[in-house]
């Protein structure tokens, strides 16, 4: 969460998003591709910690994919699809 904070994010359980490198695919090969591979990743009993790793703890887990349909999107919008994409996984990572 420090670097969460740190970066001033307007989500509640994720960092802000990195949409350049995005953008540019999109602008090169958007015609060889076909969805984008969303994946989300949540720990439902609380993130572990560094220690609890260095330990061997292992916690739950639970993966989300997706495979969605690329956005019929100008590189401008691609930002305003990538937040809305932000939000509902915000929402899904609230307890």
């Amino acid at each position: 969460m420090a670097k969460r904070d740190a970066q001033s994010s307007r989500y509640q359980r994720l960092l802000n998003p990195r949409t350049g490198g995005f953008s540019m695919v999109l602008e090169n090969l958007a015609d060889r591709l076909d969805a984008v591979v969303d994946v989300t990743i949540r720990y439902p009993n609380g993130a572990p910690g560094f220690w609890d790793f260095l330990c061997g703890r292992s916690p739950d887990v639970a993966i989300e994919i997706r495979a969605l349909p690329l956005p019929k999107v100008e590189r401008d919008a691609v930002n305003a699809w990538v937040d809305h994409l932000w939000e509902e996984k915000d929402a899904r990572l609230r307890p």
